[in-house]
């Protein structure tokens, strides 16, 4: 009777044992609004990413004057950017965009894998740079010997031995559980929403990746800070010139990654340290913004903020590089537009040209179509994509046209038409004129 009674709990139970469960769910953005316009700020922010990674990584693979430590270390903090955002982003975006919230078990616990191998390396790539920056400032003069390329070719090697190692040991953890449920309640496959899925009590589960942590935390980032400390305080100890100034920034700019890295996860430990208890959806954005803020910061700090690396760039893309000195040899900070001096009716052709953009900003179709469900077609949303493309080229344009041939009569024309609304509502509406135009 009983084997009857409970023969549907057992065959459940055995559905969603660690063997039979083929795929998960992610619903940590069920619960959240505006899924298309987080998807596309996601996939935008990731794109980016990817292409600042993967200029740091071509420019400097292609170029032999940057083969030397300092630039194979970016190369390779930009490889890590790319695997870790890669392994939490696209489930991300194909949550959110695409609508497919199902991700096959091991593919999940392959980006697992690939997401807590980034994390770990990412942080051994930050003590590299950190070593590398405390070498070349404090012994500059045994900065060539000390760092070789094949002995930083050899660190970087073994950091990625070592992040093998341990994400292999927290991995096999993972799938040798048995899974009560196929959902992951965050926002993409990490350890932690596995092992809060399987059918065990999971604290003990998190001693070794608690150990890690106390290790990437309380080990890595103290060495980090005390060597850039040591940095502030060698370069406090020069002679005040430019290249002391130089130094300095070079500090400054090599910290603001570790700064991105490292925060997320010191807020994290120091309010469950005082008590405070984070909620789903507060991990879920802490998960974001610590896998898509680092990957954005790191290539534009280093690429943008590296003169080497910026010169090879405008090397490289002749288009990307403008006329920045003027004529006395000058950073040129404004330029004066002299296409209407030769013409007549400067006030005239302004107008018009003022009436024409205002017109195109009237009749756009993007209210109309965005605010009526009847016409979310393809064709009207073609017609709606027609209208910011039309308003973002004509908005480039006209205003500096209309900018160089009204100047000021702009403003006064605006507020002759603010007295003339006034006057208006005065005498069309004078019950309700103290209510309509108020202060």
């Amino acid at each position: 009777m009983c084997q009857v009674r409970f023969s549907c709990l057992r065959m459940s139970l055995v559905n969603f044992s660690g063997q039979n469960v083929v795929e998960f769910t992610i619903t940590g953005f069920d619960h959240l609004p505006h899924h298309k316009l987080m998807g596309t700020v996601i996939l935008l922010a990731y794109c980016l990413a990817l292409l600042c990674s993967g200029t740091n990584i071509f420019i400097i693979s292609t170029d032999g004057r940057l083969h030397r430590p300092m630039y194979l270390l970016i190369c390779n903090l930009a490889l890590v950017d790319i695997m870790f955002t890669t392994s939490a982003s696209t489930t991300m975006i194909s949550a959110l965009l695409a609508g497919d919230k199902t991700i096959s078990y091991h593919s999940c616990l392959s980006r697992v894998y690939i997401y807590h191998l980034g994390d770990i390396t990412e942080c051994l790539a930050l003590s590299l740079m950190a070593l590398d920056r405390t070498v070349a400032i404090s012994e500059p003069l045994r900065y060539a010997t000390i760092l070789t390329n094949r002995r930083v070719f050899i660190l970087i090697v073994v950091s990625r031995l070592i992040g093998i190692g341990c994400m292999g040991k927290v991995v096999s953890t993972a799938d040798q559980l048995p899974y009560c449920q196929p959902v992951i309640k965050y926002v993409f496959c990490d350890y932690p929403a596995m092992i809060r899925a399987a059918c065990v009590d999971p604290e003990p589960y998190f001693l070794v990746p608690t150990i890690l942590a106390l290790w990437t935390i309380a080990g890595q980032f103290p060495l980090i800070v005390l060597s850039y400390g040591k940095l502030v305080f060698t370069v406090l100890r020069l002679p005040h010139t430019d290249k002391g100034g130089r130094t300095f920034r070079t500090v400054i700019n090599h910290f603001i990654p570790v700064v991105s890295y490292y925060a997320p996860k010191l807020v994290s430990v120091l309010l469950t340290r005082v008590g405070v208890r984070l909620n789903l959806t507060e991990r879920n954005a802490m998960l974001i913004i610590s896998t898509l803020v680092p990957p954005l910061i790191n290539p534009t700090v280093y690429c943008l903020q590296n003169k080497e690396i910026r010169s090879v760039l405008l090397l490289r893309f002749p288009c990307l590089r403008m006329s920045l000195v003027n004529f006395s040899g000058q950073n040129v900070v404004e330029f004066t537009i002299t296409g209407f001096e030769h013409l007549p009716h400067h006030k005239l052709m302004g107008t018009v040209i003022l009436l024409a953009y205002c017109l195109v900003l009237l009749c756009t179709n993007i209210c109309i179509i965005s605010t009526d469900r009847r016409l979310h077609r393809p064709m009207y949303l073609l017609i709606c994509n027609l209208a910011l493309v039309d308003i973002m080229s004509t908005t480039s344009t006209s205003t500096t046209m209309i900018s160089a041939l009204l100047a000021g009569d702009i403003t006064v024309c605006l507020a002759l038409s603010l007295m003339a609304l006034d006057r208006t509502v005065a005498i069309s509406e004078p019950l309700r004129y103290a209510k309509l135009p108020t202060n």
